[in-house]
């Protein structure tokens, strides 16, 4: 391995020890094997941290940082201070890479010099279960300086590689829902241009008590409307022509699922949720990149500020959606 390793791979790890062995183990198995990987330790407790420390002393390649608990933003900016690769990848301490993973990464840098985004399919896999792999031949370079285009909606945060030049100096926010988007907002936001591939180099496991699985309490749904704001407010500062599909895609949670969520709180807790996504959508209509039906729901919410209105337009079609009835 070089001084300089060419992929640094960012792995935040709290208490996830049934898990983190296998994930490791995938690093392991890259057949391109230049590469660091910085794994911090976010103050688990049950032995990840020792899992970690484990394989350091076996393989420089990974490098390890212990931190008190501060959660997967914070977690992820500590790795990114300390990383040296060309290549920025992430990588969640519960799911599992394709042995390719590395190496298409690499092919797909040595046909597109110029692209700064590198992204590349995911898989859904559950417990007990295996990731199934796929090759894929097809790739495209996509025009980022004016347009934000609807083809990149499904791109999350460990399907690309970054180039650390390009992104290096930014930082996932200190918000504690939605950072990997809004970090990833603010990278289609600078790059000039991206490389999308079929190929399926990565595993996310699906499993109960993952972060991404937690019940919504109305502390988290405030929070939920705040990832939005932000969110769109560095989509609407960006110049660029907002794909309407990429606005749909990420706008829906805002527009149609918050209020959802907001029916589903205690009595006693709805009615301030109510009157902050009421100042939400009060703030959503100045914005230019939404759907022409986002934009008519955030119009008429931020006049009548009604909740049984806000039950026709929004939670009726996301109920019906969950149905298969409503597109």
């Amino acid at each position: 391995m070089s001084a300089r390793p060419c992929m640094s791979i960012v792995v935040p790890v709290f208490n996830v020890a049934p898990y983190l062995a296998g994930c490791l183990d995938s690093l392991l198995a890259q057949k391109f094997r230049d590469w660091e990987a910085i794994c911090v330790d976010d103050g688990s407790t049950d032995g990840s941290g020792a899992i970690l420390d484990r394989y350091a002393a076996k393989d420089a390649r990974f490098r390890v940082i212990h931190q008190n608990n501060a959660g997967v933003g914070p977690a992820r900016n500590l790795a990114l201070d300390a990383a040296r690769g060309k290549w920025l990848l992430f990588a969640d301490a519960d799911d599992l890479c394709s042995p390719d993973m590395l190496s298409r990464v690499a092919d797909l840098e040595r046909g597109h010099p110029a692209a700064g985004i590198l992204a590349f399919r995911q898989v859904k896999f559950g417990e007990g279960g295996d990731p199934a792999w796929s090759g894929g031949s097809q790739e495209s370079e996509i025009d980022l300086r004016r347009s934000i285009p609807s083809c990149t909606a499904d791109i999350g945060i460990c399907t690309v590689a970054l180039r650390r030049d390009m992104f290096g100096d930014l930082r996932f926010r200190p918000v504690p829902l939605g950072e990997d988007l809004l970090y990833l907002v603010e990278c289609f936001a600078r790059a000039d241009a991206a490389v999308m591939s079929d190929a399926v180099l990565y595993g996310y496991r699906q499993r109960e008590g993952s972060a991404v699985h937690v019940d919504m309490d109305r502390e988290r749904v405030l929070k939920y409307i705040e990832y939005h704001e932000l969110m769109f407010g560095v989509l609407a500062g960006c110049g660029k022509e907002i794909g309407l599909a990429y606005t749909r895609h990420r706008g829906n949670g805002w527009i149609e699922k918050c209020p959802w969520l907001i029916e589903n709180l205690g009595r006693s807790e709805r009615g301030e949720t109510w009157r902050k996504w009421f100042d939400s959508m009060a703030q959503a209509k100045k914005m230019k990149c939404f759907s022409p039906w986002q934009h008519f729901v955030a119009s008429v919410m931020s006049i009548f500020r009604s909740p049984l209105l806000a039950d026709l337009l929004c939670v009726l079609p996301h109920r019906l959606k969950r149905l298969g009835i409503h597109r």
